[in-house]
């Protein structure tokens, strides 16, 4: 970044350029642990008669989904304890300030719910189950389902963890559309607190299979079990 200042109408302006960056990344461990790295740096700046040196933060947090609801995370913020150095220079006047930041902990616990199923009735779920049954359950794409299976198969993911399991060729953004509408119909879910949004199921892939065919039971045999049945044994 690039700014210009001048302490008094009667002074130049002074012009200097600053670098801020901030990044982010998320590993995935074995038992379903995600450790996501996130990094803070700004270069040297300076603020009117203020000079403030680089700063650097480096903040590891490592997360557990339990189920479809629940998710712990444990977090610690500036590991690295450098401390902040500051110059304030005047006219026959020059000192420096040291400040050091310690290391803080911080711990989540997160629970997830639908606010509104727990009051419906059972008469209610089991109507809209059963039209959603005839009406046919609305299959997902052939790219849905290939992100499905991964997270399924090896738990919360990033988008950017994704790109390289299905192709690494793949733009961002479109994983991050595919990912987005399966949030949207409520087959994923993710952490807002946290970035980059950490995305688990919400539907378990044995009840997408299940009701798949459920559909296709009553949409092409009637609900007839032993039609279906014999309809996909191998002779």
């Amino acid at each position: 970044m690039i700014t210009s200042q001048k302490l008094s109408d009667k002074d130049s302006f002074d012009t200097f350029g600053y670098l801020q960056l901030v990044a982010s990344t998320t590993f995935l461990l074995p038992k379903g642990f995600n450790l996501t790295m996130s990094c803070f740096y700004n270069s040297k700046m300076k603020i009117g008669n203020i000079t403030v040196f680089p700063i650097l933060n480096l903040n590891p947090t490592l997360q557990k989904q339990f189920g479809k609801h629940w998710s712990v995370s444990v977090g610690l913020e500036n590991i690295m304890q450098r401390k902040s150095k500051i110059r304030t220079e005047s006219s026959g006047y020059n000192r420096f300030t040291f400040t050091k930041t310690y290391m803080s902990a911080k711990i989540g616990v997160t629970y997830k719910f639908n606010s509104g199923k727990g009051f419906s009735s059972p008469n209610i779920e089991k109507k809209h189950r059963q039209f959603k049954i005839q009406h046919g359950m609305k299959r997902l794409s052939n790219r849905q389902e290939q992100v499905m299976s991964l997270i399924w198969e090896y738990g919360p993911m990033t988008v950017s963890r994704l790109i390289p399991l299905i192709d690494e060729s793949l733009h961002f953004n479109t994983i991050s559309t595919v990912v987005r509408e399966l949030d949207r119909i409520g087959f994923l879910s993710h952490e807002s607190e946290f970035r980059p949004f950490l995305y688990y199921p919400q539907v378990s892939k044995e009840d997408y299979i299940k009701e798949l065919i459920e559909s296709i039971s009553v949409r092409f045999f009637d609900s007839d079990k032993k039609k279906f049945a014999e309809a996909i044994t191998i002779q």
